[in-house]
């Protein structure tokens, strides 16, 4: 049912913000949180509060991928598609190896009615 499921997001975020107490400068605790936020809030009234943990996050793991897809999902999901796209060209610009990467801004790019980006990446995976 809903509400067990919104009430062990709850219990998880809250737990999640303990931890960020107990831990301030682990940022994996930061974007655990930001990750259940994103993923049991298909609205955006959690918007602000990832984009405020990933602004810490990001001060002390500036080049962790995730934190980046996690901001461009909160983008995303408010529909702030160029927002969510300077995320996940961010993480890509990191390290352009991992797939999950390229996937998320070619996810984000069809999602944004960008087609121009969507040929581009399709190429830039498809090349040797």
């Amino acid at each position: 049912p809903i509400e067990a499921k919104q009430g062990a997001a709850s219990y998880v975020a809250a737990e999640l913000k303990k931890s960020i107490e107990e831990s301030p400068r682990d940022a994996k605790n930061y974007l655990y949180l930001m990750s259940v936020l994103n993923h049991f809030s298909p609205q955006t009234s959690n918007y602000d509060e990832v984009m405020s943990l990933g602004a810490r996050a990001l001060k002390l793991s500036p080049t962790r991928p995730q934190i980046y897809f996690e901001l461009g999902w909160a983008a995303q999901t408010r529909k702030d598609h160029d927002v969510a796209l300077e995320y996940f060209r961010a993480a890509i610009d990191l390290n352009p190896y991992p797939k999950e990467s390229h996937l998320n801004f070619l996810f984000a790019a069809i999602i944004a009615d960008r087609e121009d980006l969507v040929q581009q990446e399709k190429e830039d995976l498809t090349d040797p």
